[in-house]
């Protein structure tokens, strides 16, 4: 979801953020290193934007909430899915290593559930 993430444009990563955002409670926010610049974006009660706000986050906190808001909704991953899957210019600039481990995380969902 880093990967994703850092590849992204503006408005790609504030969805992202919000969608990831809104599978997760802001007392979780505060144990993820860094959480505090998570938890002010969500403490405002304001969608994230594509401006400073999503540029502001690294991808490597993006990893961190994902892995969070995951165990809180097991959908959140199909969520973000299908929000990259309407930009597929990225995916192509990201090559078929990460779509093929994006494919594999959405059929170990479908399987799950």
């Amino acid at each position: 979801m880093g990967s994703l993430f850092s590849q992204s444009n503006g408005e790609q990563k504030a969805g992202l953020l919000n969608q990831l955002l809104s599978s997760v409670n802001p007392a979780t926010l505060s144990s993820l290193a860094g959480g505090g610049a998570l938890a002010s974006l969500l403490g405002a009660g304001k969608p994230v934007t594509p401006d400073d706000q999503a540029q502001s986050v690294s991808p490597q906190m993006v990893q961190q909430l994902a892995s969070h808001a995951e165990k809180a909704d097991p959908s959140v991953v199909d969520k973000a899915s299908s929000l990259f899957a309407q930009h597929p210019t990225l995916i192509k600039t990201l090559g078929g290593a990460a779509l093929s481990i994006a494919l594999a995380k959405v059929a170990q969902r479908q399987k799950a559930a």
